[in-house]
């Protein structure tokens, strides 16, 4: 069967499966893009934190109890938060199509 023979519901999943391969790949960029964004926003908050921490009360007590709750909490967040960068750098096996049939499929040949 030539390609101008090629059936409709062959060249639909075909072009379906080039779409969501080009789509993978695009976020999968996207990932290290926004990574100096991830790392500002810890930062400031790291900052506020230990800024906040010079503040806590002294005395002992349920004010201090729950301000110091509080501040381990959004320490714990940005513990999260950073567990959750670093899953999705962490390095990853892909099994990627053959360039010479990506630069077809795109090329429509």
């Amino acid at each position: 069967m030539s390609d101008s023979q090629e059936p409709p519901a062959l060249a639909h999943i075909e072009k379906t499966l080039a779409d969501s391969y080009r789509k993978e790949i695009d976020q999968e960029e996207n990932v290290w893009r926004s990574l100096p964004f991830f790392a500002a926003t810890l930062a400031l908050q790291l900052a506020a934190l230990f800024q906040v921490i010079g503040r806590l009360p002294a005395e002992t007590g349920i004010v201090a109890l729950i301000s110091l709750l509080l501040v381990a909490a959004s320490l714990l967040s940005g513990l999260g938060a950073l567990a959750f960068v670093v899953s999705s750098i962490f390095p990853a096996q892909f099994r990627y199509l053959a360039i010479t049939r990506i630069c077809s499929t795109i090329r429509g040949i």
